[in-house]
């Protein structure tokens, strides 16, 4: 069995708080076995969908992350105050 990464992407989120131009850019990130997981649990057929997919080397969001693997979180763009995706 494959050990665990953590995936990081760009995204947008209608429940994000909108920045100060009105974005909804948020950034992503999950406990998976492959990149291929984290695309199929981000309801995406292709890693191209999930624009700058690549592991993540933050401690913070590797400690988030692994301690529920499986679950996407997300925080705006320019934050830190990470969420659970519904």
């Amino acid at each position: 069995m494959r050990p665990l990464k953590v995936f990081s992407w760009q995204s947008f989120r209608a429940e994000c708080p909108p920045a100060p131009n009105g974005n909804l850019q948020t950034r992503e990130i999950i406990a998976a076995r492959s990149k291929a997981e984290a695309v199929r649990i981000a309801g995406k057929k292709y890693p191209y969908e999930l624009f700058n997919l690549g592991e993540t080397g933050n401690h913070l969001e590797l400690e988030l992350a692994l301690s529920k693997p499986g679950i996407i979180f997300w925080t705006p763009i320019d934050g830190r105050d990470y969420r659970e995706a519904k």
